[in-house]
């Protein structure tokens, strides 16, 4: 496939994903008060589990992606490095756990010494399973997890900017105060006022599961593969947007811009200069471990 063909299908790909996004939106606009008051639910053993879990996939990346340099023949100081984003990133997912846990009253306020208990055992276990892998697989988990990795940051950046500039209430906030009287549609930013609701950050780094198919992808020309990793990550992002509404944490319109932000950064990454020639070495791979089978 060449590059002008490549590059009609990833146009083609983000026009199809604006136009459905923009008909949910349109749709959402009128339906998101009517859909929150029919799933809300805050004792919801599903919303919860997600509320609490969910940002793993947006920052598993970091501690493995961490592992992998430390595996690789890198200079001392890059190791050192990466070391410390090992330990970040194995600390920054257990805080969000359970500051999650706190939020929904399952422990009473963050346990520190289990934080830092968990954050050790996490960080030596992928350090120890990462460093026993085969290279070839090695550097192929380094790749996705890089991708992981910039992922996470990215879409904190545009999608925390957007958060603070459109200064959108929650459902649940809403029923503290006893009415919703504070309620704005999606295309009516509010301005910075301290509430965030737009768009879904849970949602967004739901979509960091994606690395998966990117795994496979780049692992495998098997179009079944392709297929079943393709459903298995959207059936986790679509779990993820509805306990999103169920937990009045999120507006069905914020979880879709959540998606469409998560997609739109994932192709900008994947077709940057630096990613999309490693991409296309691994799919090239693939191809000739397919011919030779």
């Amino acid at each position: 496939m060449n590059s002008s063909t490549k590059n009609r299908k990833v146009v083609l790909f983000l026009a199809i994903s604006v136009l459905l996004a923009t008909g949910l939106l349109i749709v959402f606009a009128f339906q998101d008060i009517a859909i929150s008051e029919q799933l809300y639910n805050n004792e919801s053993i599903f919303g919860i589990a997600f509320e609490t879990f969910g940002l793993w996939p947006g920052i598993l990346p970091i501690p493995i992606f961490a592992a992998t340099w430390c595996a690789k023949k890198a200079p001392t100081e890059y190791k050192m490095i990466a070391i410390v984003f090992l330990a970040g990133g194995s600390a920054g997912l257990w805080y969000k756990t359970f500051d999650e846990l706190a939020e929904n009253g399952i422990v009473k306020e963050i346990p520190y010494l289990w934080l830092a208990v968990a954050t050790i055992i996490l960080a030596v276990v992928i350090f120890f399973v990462v460093n026993k892998l085969h290279i070839n697989t090695l550097v192929k988990l380094s790749f996705v997890c890089e991708v992981g990795t910039v992922y996470f940051f990215v879409y904190n950046v545009i999608g925390g900017g957007v958060k603070l500039l459109w200064g959108r209430w929650r459902y649940f906030e809403m029923l503290e105060l006893g009415n919703l009287d504070k309620f704005s549609s999606w295309y009516m930013p509010q301005g910075y006022n301290g509430h965030t609701s737009f768009p879904s950050g849970h949602v967004m780094a739901s979509c960091g599961i994606f690395i998966m198919l990117l795994y496979v992808i780049i692992q495998t020309k098997n179009k079944g593969a392709h297929a079943f990793a393709t459903l298995g990550c959207s059936m986790y992002v679509f779990c993820m947007a509805v306990s999103r509404i169920i937990m009045g944490r999120h507006f069905a319109s914020d979880t879709v811009m959540g998606i469409l932000i998560g997609i739109f950064v994932f192709t900008a990454i994947l077709n940057s200069s630096r990613y999309k020639k490693v991409y296309n070495y691994y799919r090239y791979e693939a191809d000739k471990v397919k011919r030779r089978v």
